[in-house]
């Protein structure tokens, strides 16, 4: 962490340095940092301005959400930038992302590189812009394009925020210098954002806005629209409803569930065992063995993300049960086999993936284990799973996983044995469904409970589970069945916990992260609620337990409650413990060798 101060002839020039996005950290001393580094600049004798930018073309990231009980350090620093006695000129180029904005719109006059890039995304994860930018945004640029970026989180175009007026001027040059020529000439002068008038346009923005919102777990957009809805001349008063507004928003537990949902997809990233410091990007090439609809699917969102193919037939012949990818990695890493899994049933409890290192072959007839690396692209949505096997190399795994980010997808890793983490989820998931049903129990009730708890859909009209049920009269989605509608949701996450920390238990998942991504992008989980292990730390591990126990004991569980969630209840831990020490990190507030102890002597 570091501010870069230099004087440049009656300019001081203020760069941020901070990690690779430039965070905005109170908890690192950034802030501070950059608070004394304006105070000294306008004590310089002659000084007629200050640029503030970004080290390494990124002007700021956004505010650190580890600081988000500390948020009126930022919002001090934003008013002394605001109120200076000199003109503050903000050189943007990269991002500006989130609280890198709303330290924009405290500046008084914003300068962007054509690489320049803006958004407001804190409605994703159930907040609101709180460190005046539900202030000082609609003032400058008008109340409705103001609310499209607060309630969308869209990142738009330096052009495009020259035409709303979020910025002064493009330069095609080299953006630091152009502001500190405009900060030396002395005649830019002081323009406060907060000094600015209501806009004329909110009453008919917030209305309309007003009216399109739907029914949702995430409060914030009514927020945002009720921050935009108190501007008036006092702009303190405004800025006290604000933070008072985002303190509520994150306490929220579907703000608490998004801000998981955020940090999982992140670590899931981050391979276990694999050089955090080789950055492995996705092949130049790839061959795909075999056409059919599925490679030709394939093909096609290779090329779009830019990886040359071509395609062949399967040597085994056009029944191959396998989909073969020859991923040919330019950056250093051999060249390698990717198959899609074949799912297979012979269990009618799960579906498992198939994987055998011994029939994969390179073009000499060799065993290449090493090289072959399966993936399986799981549910609906954007998932897919690589699958790590003992003799996988790390460059063949992480390339696959490169490839998968590439392609756009959420890539998570699992192990070699043990089946699909998403199928063995979606199973779980419609098993008490099944058993719903021979009780009685409507489809279409069953469906209501968990789209109203939040699911994207529910399991029958999904196709999880076929029923003879489905397409009854909406009179009997609407009768009272044997089960509440709290049962039927209860029910089902139990099983989807409990299959979950199985999937630890067997060294199929690494994280319980993992596992809420794969039922977020999967099984249309909502992400209000941050994913089923999430939601089980929420209610407590030792009321779960005691729940499975019922469960299990009344024959209404088929496995008996996982080690993971009995040694964790008993040490009064949590699974995000788990998942820290599985992390090598320290466990917060609690031993890491009690929890480690408990767990290993269960197993």
């Amino acid at each position: 962490m570091t501010i870069e101060v230099e004087d440049l002839r009656k300019v001081q020039l203020l760069r941020l340095s901070n990690g690779p996005a430039n965070i905005l950290s109170v908890g690192t001393g950034l802030v501070a940092a950059l608070g004394a580094a304006l105070a000294r600049a306008q004590a310089v004798p002659g000084c007629r301005g200050v640029v503030i930018t970004g080290a390494r073309n990124i002007f700021c990231g956004g505010a650190d959400l580890g600081d988000l009980g500390r948020a009126d350090d930022l919002r001090a620093l934003f008013e002394a930038i605001e109120w200076s006695a000199i003109p503050v000129v903000m050189a943007i180029s990269g991002p500006a992302l989130g609280g890198g904005v709303e330290l924009a719109l405290a500046g008084h006059w914003r300068i962007a590189a054509r690489t320049a890039a803006f958004a407001l995304p804190e409605v994703g994860l159930g907040l609101l812009p709180g460190l005046g930018g539900t202030q000082r945004l609609p003032r400058l640029i008008g109340a409705d394009r103001a609310l499209d970026l607060m309630l969308s989180g869209r990142r738009i175009t330096a052009e495009a925020a020259l035409a709303a007026g979020l910025i002064d001027a493009i330069v095609d040059g080299d953006v630091v210098e152009s502001a500190i020529r405009f900060a030396r000439d002395g005649r830019a002068p002081l323009r406060r954002t907060c000094q600015l008038p209501p806009p004329p346009d909110a009453a008919a923005a917030i209305a309309a806005r007003r009216q399109a919102l739907g029914t949702s777990l995430n409060r914030a957009p009514e927020r945002i629209l009720d921050c935009v809805a108190n501007l008036s001349g006092d702009f303190a008063a405004g800025m006290r409803l604000e933070a008072q507004w985002l303190d509520e928003l994150v306490a929220s537990e579907a703000s608490r569930g998004l801000r998981h949902a955020f940090f999982a997809h992140r670590a899931a990233m981050h391979i276990p065992g694999l050089d955090k410091g080789r950055r492995v990007g996705p092949p130049a090439t790839a061959h795909i063995l075999g056409r059919c609809t599925h490679s030709q699917h394939i093909a096609a969102t290779l090329q779009a993300s830019g990886v040359a193919v071509s395609q062949g037939r399967p040597g085994q012949g056009a029944g191959h049960p396998e989909l073969v990818v020859t991923l040919d990695e330019t950056s250093g890493a051999p060249q390698f086999l990717a198959t899609e899994a074949a799912a297979v049933t012979a269990s009618p409890r799960r579906a498992a993936t198939s994987y055998d290192a011994d029939s994969v072959q390179d073009a000499d007839g060799a065993r290449a284990a090493a090289k072959h690396v399966q993936f399986h692209c799981a549910g609906p949505g954007a998932l897919m799973e690589v699958i790590r096997a003992p003799g996988t190399a790390p460059a063949a795994l992480a390339a696959m996983a490169a490839l998968g980010k590439a392609m756009g997808k959420t890539v998570i890793v699992s192990g070699d044995r043990g089946g699909s983490i998403f199928e063995r989820l979606a199973e779980a998931y419609a098993a008490p469904v099944r058993s719903l049903l021979a009780e009685g129990t409507p489809a279409e009730r069953i469906d209501r409970a968990l789209t109203r708890w939040g699911m994207a859909r529910g399991p029958v009209a999904a196709g999880l589970v076929c029923s003879p049920a489905a397409g009854t009269s909406r009179d009997a989605a609407l009768r009272p069945g044997p089960q509440s509608d709290a049962h039927i949701v209860e029910l089902c996450l139990l099983h989807l916990v409990n299959e979950g920390a199985q999937l630890i238990d067997e060294d199929v998942a690494w994280r319980s992260a993992d596992i809420d991504v794969a039922a977020l992008e999967g099984l249309g989980f909502p992400r209000e609620r941050g994913g089923p292990m999430f939601e089980a730390d929420r209610i407590g591990l030792p009321r779960i337990f005691a729940r499975l126990q019922r469960l299990y004991a009344d024959g209404k569980l088929a496995r008996k409650p996982a080690v993971l969630i009995e040694a964790l209840a008993r040490a009064g831990a949590a699974l995000a413990d788990h998942d820290a020490t599985a992390s090598g990190t320290r466990l917060r507030a609690r031993e890491t060798r009690s929890v480690v102890e408990s767990y290993s002597t269960l197993k």
